[in-house]
C-alpha cells in the first residue's frame, strides 16, 4: 500500500477540477511518480462574495429574531452572533454597531 502523504508532498499538476456536493471538490491531477490521480478535498471553500452575503443574511436574520425575542435593549452584537452562530469580528466587519445592524 502506498503512503498517502507522498503524494500529497509530491509535485503535481492540476489538470481540471468539479465541485463534489456542497462543499468538496474533485481535482484530477498528473504526478511524475503515480501518473493521473482523482484527489478529493472537503471542505473547500466558496466564492468571498457567495460567503459574504451567506452571512449577511445569517445575521439579519438573527438580529430580527432577537428583536422580537428580547426587544431593542437587550439586543446586542454579542447576542446577534451567537444567535447567527458567527464569529463577533465577522458581525463587526458588515454592521460596525448595533444602530448599523437594526437599520439594515
Amino acid at each position: 500500500m502506498r503512503n498517502p502523504r507522498r503524494v500529497a508532498l509530491a509535485s503535481a499538476y492540476i489538470l481540471h477540477h468539479r465541485p463534489f456536493r456542497e462543499t468538496g471538490r474533485i481535482f484530477e491531477v498528473l504526478t511524475r511518480e503515480d501518473g493521473r490521480l482523482s484527489l478529493f478535498a472537503r471542505g473547500v471553500r466558496g466564492p468571498n462574495a457567495e460567503r459574504r452575503a451567506s452571512t449577511h443574511d445569517k445575521i439579519l436574520a438573527a438580529a430580527v429574531r432577537c428583536l422580537n425575542d428580547v426587544g431593542y435593549a437587550q439586543t446586542s452584537t454579542v447576542r446577534v452572533a451567537a444567535e447567527a452562530k458567527v464569529a463577533r469580528g465577522s458581525l463587526l466587519h458588515q454592521f460596525p454597531t448595533r444602530v448599523d445592524l437594526i437599520l439594515a
